[in-house]
């Protein structure tokens, strides 16, 4: 039925991985859902699809912010001055974060300006979150930065630390191990992940 009522197949997967946990089985045991495709997928994809009721310009602060920390929107609403944590080593700031799954990361951020947002928090860092911020298409930009940061050049790193995407993406290659430290930033653990969703070449 949630499938004749035209729900996405990302959905289609999660309702049936649902139910397959329920009965203590193999999704596959009893429907066949649709395939995915990255291209398909419409949420933070270009300026259309966004809040048009959300302005940028008026958010600055929160949006400048988001794309420092790329934080989920659970992580920036419970976001408190007391995790902070200034490592000495690297002389960089993080953030301590359990994030997603009860995964626990430290988060570089990339600005002064939000450290000092964080350090001036008394208690949490945001009372109030915008609810027409386009969240997730932040963290792909703080991704890609982290990325960028770390990346060597493709040409003079040995080809097994070459990650070459695949589909839609065929043709795109990034540098795996600059890939394995936006991701672990980001709260991820499969470099595929951000390889069809974060990443903004």
């Amino acid at each position: 039925m949630r499938i004749d009522n035209g729900i996405s197949p990302y959905t289609q997967k999660l309702d049936a991985a649902t139910l397959a946990k329920i009965y203590g089985c193999s999704s596959q045991d009893f429907i066949k859902t649709e395939t995915r495709h990255r291209v398909a997928i419409e949420r933070s994809r270009g300026v259309n699809v966004r809040d048009k009721h959300f302005s940028e310009k008026r958010n600055q602060e929160f949006v400048d912010f988001c794309r420092a920390t790329g934080l989920r929107r659970a992580e920036i609403t419970s976001l408190k001055n007391s995790q902070l944590i200034f490592d000495e080593d690297t002389n960089l700031y993080f953030l301590d974060i359990v994030g997603k799954g009860g995964r626990r990361r430290l988060a570089p951020i990339l600005s002064d300006e939000a450290v000092q947002r964080v350090k001036n928090a008394n208690g949490l860092v945001w009372n109030k979150i915008p609810n027409g911020a386009d969240i997730h298409a932040y963290r792909g930009d703080y991704c890609t930065a982290i990325y960028n940061k770390h990346a060597r050049p493709l040409d003079e790193i040995p080809k097994k630390d070459i990650y070459c995407c695949k589909k839609d993406l065929k043709g795109v290659k990034y540098d795996k191990q600059a890939m394995i430290i936006a991701s672990q930033a980001l709260g991820h653990n499969r470099i595929s992940v951000i390889a069809a969703h974060y990443i903004r070449k």
